[in-house]
C-alpha cells in the first residue's frame, strides 16, 4: 500500500470552510472509483521545538499500488479534484509518496 501525501503549507492561505464542506465530500464520493482506499487528514499543531508546524494540513490518501495511483491520475474524476485545489488553497500543495511498510 502507497500513501499519498499533499502537505498545505502553513505560509499559504487555505479556506479550511471549503477544504472541510466541499473538497473532501467529493473526495470520499469518488473514493472507489478513484481506487483510494482511506483518506486521513490531520491538521498541524506544531513542531517538536515548540516552533510552528510547517504545514497546517496533511492529507493522505491510501492505493494499493503506485500503478493505482498512476492509473487514477488519468481519471476525470481525479483532474476535478486536482482543479479544485485552486478553490481552498493559494497554491499547489507539496506532495510526497511512501510507502507503508508497518502498522498495527
Amino acid at each position: 500500500m502507497i500513501a499519498v501525501t499533499f502537505c498545505y503549507r502553513a505560509e499559504i492561505e487555505m479556506d479550511e470552510d471549503y477544504y472541510f464542506n466541499s473538497h473532501l465530500p467529493f473526495a470520499r464520493s469518488a473514493m472507489s472509483s478513484l481506487g483510494i482506499r482511506r483518506i486521513e487528514v490531520r491538521k498541524a499543531i506544531g513542531a517538536l521545538d515548540g516552533s510552528p508546524a510547517r504545514h497546517q494540513m496533511l492529507a493522505a490518501l491510501y492505493f494499493d499500488s503506485m500503478d493505482a495511483f498512476q492509473d487514477a491520475m488519468e481519471l476525470p474524476l481525479c483532474k476535478q479534484a486536482i482543479a479544485d485545489i485552486s478553490n481552498y488553497y493559494g497554491g499547489m500543495p507539496d506532495i510526497q509518496f511512501s510507502t507503508v511498510i508497518w502498522e498495527i
